[in-house]
Formats: structure tokens, sequence, C-alpha cells
């Protein structure tokens, strides 16, 4: 808001932009990408026929930009910002600080992008970390997306590695990407048809795809094999309740413990919302 106003008390003209507009700079089509993370505001410039991105603070060569937590900036926010730029076919990068970067401009941004996500589990680069450790350690902070990116790095280097390919299908149907998941564990499933975890994350897939009959076999065969797998048994509840079988899910003591306790949840926070209106309406009482 300061610099807005500084430019209007100036008298230079000020064009608002949210990400995604394409503005002409100097006979010149720059698509405006929103990179939150170094600030709340931060914007990068893309020039798709060159391949080419001014990025500011956000990316800049031998330098791993921080967040700037006075301007708004985010861990977070940050991972954000670099994926919107990986999206984009990027080889050149004009950065705010130090020479431009030919040539290797993904290099760079990924660079960036793998040096946050060893700030946001706490690792050195002198760890050692290997890239599922990596993973592991991102699922347990719910950073899904960089999840299926260390994923996709061990899977680059090992094809086939099971437990990857596992991990990021996981992550996928926690996303939403259900069908993505799908083409992942039936790959697996295909050399290793007795994996429960595989099945019951199939079962878990086709839920999230809204075909409840569709799943219960695969829950049941995962069980079949373990029957510990508490999330087979969750999910099973959930299909089965979704599928008009709600007695039938109710025998199912994880379900129950599960739908039982969310339950309490909001009985709780509702309470609280009701209470806390109370006590809002009571000071607007005793100030009227």
């Amino acid at each position: 808001m300061e610099f807005k106003k500084t430019l209007q008390e100036y008298g230079f003209s000020l064009t608002e932009i949210e990400g995604g507009e394409t503005l002409d700079l100097g006979g010149h089509k720059w698509e405006a990408i929103h990179t939150p993370g170094h600030t709340i505001d931060s914007i990068c410039l893309y020039h798709q026929a060159t391949k080419t991105a001014i990025t500011g603070d956000t990316v800049l060569p031998n330098i791993i930009s921080d967040t700037d937590k006075a301007g708004g900036g985010s861990l977070d926010h940050y991972l954000y910002g670099l994926r919107q730029l990986m999206k984009r076919e990027i080889e050149n990068i004009l950065p705010g600080h130090d020479v431009p970067v030919a040539r290797t401009g993904r290099q760079t941004i990924e660079q960036t992008y793998e040096a946050l996500m060893m700030q946001a589990i706490d690792v050195s680069s002198e760890s050692q970390t290997t890239w599922m450790d990596g993973a592991t350690k991102l699922a347990e902070k719910g950073l899904l997306e960089e999840v299926v990116f260390c994923c996709d790095k061990e899977l680059a280097l090992r094809p086939g590695n099971v437990s990857a390919m596992q991990s990021k299908a996981l992550a996928l149907n926690d996303m939403g990407r259900c069908e993505e998941s799908i083409e992942i564990l039936d790959q697996i499933l295909a050399e290793q048809a007795d994996n429960a975890h595989a099945l019951a994350a199939k079962g878990h897939a086709l839920l999230g795809l809204q075909k409840y009959e569709e799943s219960l076999p695969y829950f049941d065969d995962a069980l079949a094999l373990n029957p510990e797998i508490e999330e087979a048994l969750v999910f099973k509840g959930m299909a089965l309740t979704f599928s008009g079988r709600h007695d039938e899910a109710m025998e199912i003591e994880a379900f129950k413990t599960a739908f039982a306790e969310r339950f309490k949840d909001e009985i709780d926070k509702r309470q609280q919302e009701k209470e806390q209106d109370g006590t809002d309406q009571g000071e607007d009482t005793n100030e009227g």
C-alpha cells in the first residue's frame, strides 16, 4: 500500500494485477505469475517465446533467497510459488541480484525448490538425506506436492522402486488425484498382487472417485492379508456408509471410533462457537 501511494503521489501510472495477466512490456508479451513466498506479493514475469523469466528475489543464482517475514513471506507459500514456475518451460532467468542465467533456468529453480524443502524438514545439505527420507518427513508436514516431487526424483534414479511408487500414490490420493494414483497402484499390483497396502490405497482411490461398491473388494482383500491396516478399516466404513449400508459400517470398530471422535470434535467446535457468540453479544450489550 505504501508503494502504491508513492507511485500515485509522483504521478506514475499504476496497473494492479493478481497473476495470470499478460502485460505488454516494451512491445513484448509477458505473463504475470504470482509467486508469493519471499514476500506475500512477489511476482515473476515470463516471456514464453524466449523461455525467459524475470524472477526478482524469488529465484537467485548461487543464492537461496529466504522468506522476508516483514513482507509477509512464508515457506509454504514459497514452495507454492516455485511450483508455479516449474509448470513453465523456463531456460533463462533474469534475477533481482547476481548475473543472468542462460539455458539452465529450470535447474536453478529446482535448486531453490530443493533447498527450501530442506528448510521445511530442518535438514542441511551435508546431512545426505535420501529422496525417500525427505518424502517421509515432508508427508508428516502435509507437503504433498513436495512428496510427489521427491518420489519422482527417486524413481528417476531407481525406476520401479515400489516404496517410491506407493508413497507417490498415497500423496496423490490425499490430493484428490485418484486416477493418477490408480495408474501407479495398478503397476504395483501387477507385480505384487498380495501387497496389502497397495490394495488398500486402490480402495481409497476408488472411494475418492465415488466408486463405493467397487472399492469394497480392495479393502476386503487388503484386510484379509493384514487385518491391522486401520486406514482400510476406516475407509471401508466410509464406503459402506456412502453405499447406504450404515449399519454394516458401524460394525467396524475402527470406523465407529473414528466416526464418534469426529462427531464429538464437531459438537465441541459448535459449542465453542456458540459460547464465543454469546460472549461477543454480551460485550456488545455491555458497551451499549
